[in-house]
């Protein structure tokens, strides 16, 4: 199966309680000061990632890698030639008194403190992240959970 609504119905459930499993069982991303002294043990800012893996396995899914799926994000890559963004950098745009942000998934409060886009910015990642960003936070309801 490569990503059905059943087998995703399924999946939902088992995915957030490994989620949570797994936070509960790392130091909280937000208090790690350097990344490097933790890196062996640090599960929590990839726990979603990893707890989708690990309960698709449980139920026997399997999945299709593809080179061309997928493209990082940040300034390295300049086009989007993939349909789908994985944004393991830092995102940059500007502020509202038009100063430098760089936005990351792991900061405390990230769907509250998104960029604008910069327009001095050739990064075509950048502004289709931002972009994106912007549209789901206006799009899901907030959930009240903090991990």
């Amino acid at each position: 199966s490569t990503g059905h609504k059943t087998d995703l119905l399924e999946l939902a459930p088992r995915w957030l309680e490994k989620c949570r499993e797994i936070r509960k069982d790392t130091t909280p991303w937000h208090t790690v000061k350097d990344w490097r002294a933790f890196k062996a043990l640090q599960l929590s800012w990839t726990a979603e990632q990893w707890a989708y893996l690990l309960a698709a396995a449980e139920m026997g899914l399997r999945h299709e890698v593809r080179e061309d799926m997928s493209s990082f994000t940040g300034c390295g890559v300049m086009e989007i030639n993939e349909p789908m963004l994985h944004f393991s950098d830092w995102t940059k745009g500007i502020d509202d008194n038009g100063n430098v942000f760089k936005w990351s998934k792991g900061l405390p409060d990230s769907l509250n403190v998104i960029p604008n886009v910069d327009p001095n910015n050739p990064c075509e990642i950048d502004r289709t992240m931002i972009n994106a960003l912007k549209d789901a936070r206006a799009h899901v309801k907030p959930t009240g959970h903090v991990f």
